[in-house]
């Protein structure tokens, strides 16, 4: 069975949405994307380093996977592009059509739950996730725990990570 690992970059106010530009997510008229890179430093860029050659396979919905496919194959001098290439990565989509266009990429297809739980039980290593908070509930599998802002709530996320995912990517008590 993997050990599940979340990345997730977050707000002390609870904002996950569009971390990267400010054009990644605009769902629910958010406005403020690209939040994240102004915050970044040589402590941040070595913490995720330190987790990108933890090693393992990448756990991705389609959102993230879409967004990462089309930026990081084309990234030159970048240490993380090597890594990003080269790693297995599981695509939760019911959208999606195989062949997936990035290399080392399996597409889960159906119930995301399902394909989920199959694949963290056949996979030995660390499973990393990468994700938007909206997927991450929707892979739970305790459904209906889904919170989230309104949708037309420009100051907060539109979606929050479910409880049950929170509650076990904490630290083991000892």
């Amino acid at each position: 069975m993997s050990k599940v690992v979340v990345t997730n970059h977050l707000t002390l106010d609870g904002v996950m949405q569009a971390p990267g530009r400010p054009d990644e997510d605009l769902r629910g008229d958010f406005e403020h994307g690209g939040w994240a890179p102004p915050y970044g430093d040589s402590v941040m860029g070595s913490v995720m380093g330190e987790r990108m050659a933890q090693g393992g396979p990448l756990l991705l919905g389609r959102r993230t996977f879409e967004d990462f496919a089309g930026f990081w194959p084309n990234q030159k001098d970048n240490p993380f592009t090597a890594v990003l290439n080269n790693v297995q990565k599981y695509v939760a989509s019911t959208t999606l059509e195989e062949p997936l266009p990035w290399s080392n990429s399996t597409l889960l297809k159906g119930d995301a739950a399902g394909q989920v739980d199959w694949t963290v039980s056949i996979d030995s290593s660390v499973m990393r996730i990468h994700q938007h908070a909206a997927t991450l509930a929707r892979c739970s599998s305790q459904p209906g725990e889904h919170t989230g802002a309104a949708p037309n709530d420009k100051n907060r996320s539109t979606s929050r990570l479910n409880p049950a995912i929170t509650a076990s990517a904490a630290p083991a008590a000892g």
